[in-house]
Order: structure tokens, then sequence, then C-alpha cells
């Protein structure tokens, strides 16, 4: 957390030098004096930037190359790549109606900051600080007697999980918000309604449909449909 580091004091002279002088300040803040550009070097230096043209492209020759060659499930919605940035329906989306009347809650999962993705989920006074509950709007509590605090069962085919929900205009109607990065924490003694253990650690992954993103490959966390009940 601190260096005495002579590379560190240099690039920051005002970081603290022991623990105990990081302890006393609580919360360090240090603020650049120099104001950051993105795309300085290009707007204002005349340089290229790394597209066939040298110049900001709207229109990726790289994306449509992967688009014409990668292989992509043709039953899976939202299963390719386009050239261009655009809106793309995809599964367990909002236009999804093969899961809409199941499941008609659109849950998103967003970064906490109780922990980077899930490491330090296991640091009790930090989920202490921020709790793992799942966000609901008001509209869609009260059509299911819902209030803040209230233990709630979550899920879809794919799982059931668990956890305090907490009722908040920050969200959409029929929008459901969970910080990912909770570790799963199955309770072997109690089977869920998709027919699994019920996760009791509040993990989103156990609501994830096991199907890579086109581009990155990578976990869809961010996308899933789900029904909610007090538990």
């Amino acid at each position: 957390m601190t260096s005495t580091n002579s590379a560190n004091t240099n690039a920051q002279p005002t970081f603290p030098n022991s623990y105990a002088e990081a302890q006393k300040i609580g919360v360090f803040r240090a603020f650049s004096k120099t104001p950051v550009l993105a795309l300085d070097s290009y707007i204002n230096g005349g340089k290229a930037v790394s597209t066939p043209s040298g110049k900001i492209e709207i229109y990726s020759l790289s994306m449509a190359q992967k688009g014409k060659d990668w292989i992509f499930n043709p039953n899976v919605k939202g299963d390719y790549i386009t050239a261009i940035p655009m809106y793309q329906p995809t599964w367990d989306g909002y236009e999804d109606e093969d899961t809409k009347d199941d499941y008609p809650l659109q849950l998103a999962g967003y970064h906490t900051k109780g922990r980077t993705h899930s490491s330090y989920h296991n640091v009790p006074w930090l989920r202490e600080a921020a709790e793992d509950a799942v966000w609901m709007n008001p509209t869609d509590a009260l059509g299911r007697g819902l209030r803040s605090g209230d233990k709630v069962q979550m899920w879809n085919e794919r799982g059931t999980v668990e956890l305090p929900v907490r009722i908040t205009p920050r969200v959409a109607p029929g929008v459901v918000a969970l910080g990912q990065g909770a570790w799963y924490q199955p309770d072997i003694a109690r089977i869920g309604r998709s027919g699994h253990p019920i996760d009791v650690g509040g993990c989103i992954n156990t609501l994830t449909r096991y199907q890579p993103s086109p581009l990155a490959k990578g976990n869809p966390q961010h996308t899933n449909r789900v029904q909610i009940v007090k538990a």
C-alpha cells in the first residue's frame, strides 16, 4: 500500500511514507496538475492512429473481416460482429420473447465498489460496507410485496440465488441490478425453483448463460432474464 521506493517518491512526493502515516491520512487523493487529453498526439500533433487510414474510423475494416471469417452460431441471438457501432438484440435481452413470460425482469450486472471482480470478497467488513443486494425499482417491488432488506430468491432455468433486495428508483422498472464478483456458495440442503441448489453467496454467474460474447469471447453476465419472489 505504501512504499519508500525512490521511484514512487519521485513520481508522487506527497505519497505516505509509512503504513502509520497512511492510516492517519485515511484516504489519499492526488490530482494531476497537467490536463490529460485523450488522443492528444492525433488532435494537436497530427500523429496517425493505428487504423488503415490513420484517422478515427467509424467503419472498422478489421471488425468487418472478423465478422466475415469467424464462425458464429446461427441459432444464437446476437452471435455476430458488425463493422459499425450498432445495437444488436441478443439472448436474454429485452427483445428475447423466448424468456420474457417466465423471466420478466432484466438483470444487469455491474462492478461494485466492495471488491475488484471477485478479489476481496472474503473481507467481511468490505461486504458489510458494500452490501451484496439485488437492486429493484419500487414499481416492481410493490407488485411483489417486497421491502428493502427482505430476503428474496432470484432465479431462471440456470440457477437460484438467495439474497437481500434493495428498493431504489435508481434502476428502471423491469430492470434489476446485482454487483458481479460474489463467490458461489451453494446450500446443498435446499433446491431452488431452477432444480439446482440455492446459491446463498449472491454470485451472478449462477444465473448467467454459458455462452461467450461474440467478439471478446467473454462472460455475458451483464445480460440475464430472471424472476424474483420473497424467500
